[in-house]
């Protein structure tokens, strides 16, 4: 089934504007200029990102396009142990939402707490800004695997922290704390506390508002136009993860992953994946 079709089904023939849609894993609201998106998918105990929430999340993307009302948005997690763990591996969506995301009017503002992993880690990169408490880990496992990304996270990796420290981690596998994270470009600010993070990221986003949404959109367009990734290396990574996903013995780590992490819900195991993930070799 085709993706729009998929959409068609939760959100019927018309695309409704984000405050109407019935959402399942998200919830919306807004203040002023400032809409806050709160993922939380509680069919999944460490917010898995589903196929389900990536539909919503395009449904929603498609809806601000347009929407001149909002000039901040801001993506927080409503689980109070993980911003998502990853993707859900038993499903694999795909499309062009995470590209869509930088391409909104709109500033996007990512605020984590908590892991956020592979699909997590690589939605957060399509974000403008990206804001942490020291509670907050990141990182690209997918080798661990045997696979690849496949929706940015290596080349937005290696363009935010530099060739050579990507390769230490994409080809590792291993988790990145926040403050380190901070230092090294991966995110823009980690704070000690939730309630220092949610101070900064008002205060921030309150000033952003004020300003006209033109602008905004106009400053984005030039930082993207030599930041962000083309959609012909997005092409390239997406086919490197289909690639490499379909290989026998790459099936058989991921049936490895889904006993180690008891089917993606063993919350001490996702918590701790990048060192767990090693492992799946012993």
């Amino acid at each position: 089934m085709r993706f729009s079709s998929i959409l068609s089904l939760f959100f019927g023939s018309a695309v409704l504007a984000h405050g109407t849609a019935n959402y399942k894993t998200l919830q919306t609201s807004q203040d002023g200029a400032t809409l806050t998106v709160t993922i939380n998918n509680k069919a999944s105990n460490v917010n898995l990102m589903s196929e389900i929430v990536i539909i919503e999340l395009d449904h929603l993307v498609t809806s601000l396009q347009n929407d001149t009302s909002v000039k901040v948005v801001l993506f927080k997690s409503g689980n109070p142990n993980f911003f998502s763990a990853h993707f859900d591996l038993i499903q694999r969506p795909g499309n062009n939402v995470f590209f869509n995301v930088t391409e909104l009017p709109q500033a996007t503002i990512a605020v984590v707490e908590g892991p956020a992993r592979g699909l997590a880690n690589e939605f957060i990169f399509s974000c403008d800004m990206r804001f942490a408490s020291k509670k907050a880990v990141f990182g690209n496992f997918e080798v661990s695997l045997g696979g690849h990304p496949g929706t940015g996270g290596a080349l937005y990796m290696a363009k935010l922290i530099g060739r050579a420290r990507a390769f230490e981690y994409l080809l590792s596998g291993k988790d990145i704390d926040s403050h380190t994270a901070e230092k090294y470009g991966w995110i823009n600010q980690a704070f000690e506390s939730s309630k220092e993070l949610a101070k900064y990221v008002k205060d921030l986003s309150s000033r952003i508002s004020l300003f006209p949404i033109e602008a905004i959109a106009s400053n984005k367009a030039s930082v993207n136009s030599i930041t962000r990734p083309t959609k012909e290396e997005l092409a390239f990574e997406a086919h490197e993860y289909e690639k490499l996903i379909s290989i026998p013995s790459n099936q058989q780590l991921i049936g490895k992953f889904f006993k180690l992490t008891k089917n993606e819900t063993d919350v001490k195991v996702e918590l701790n994946l990048g060192e767990e993930v090693p492992k799946l070799y012993q």
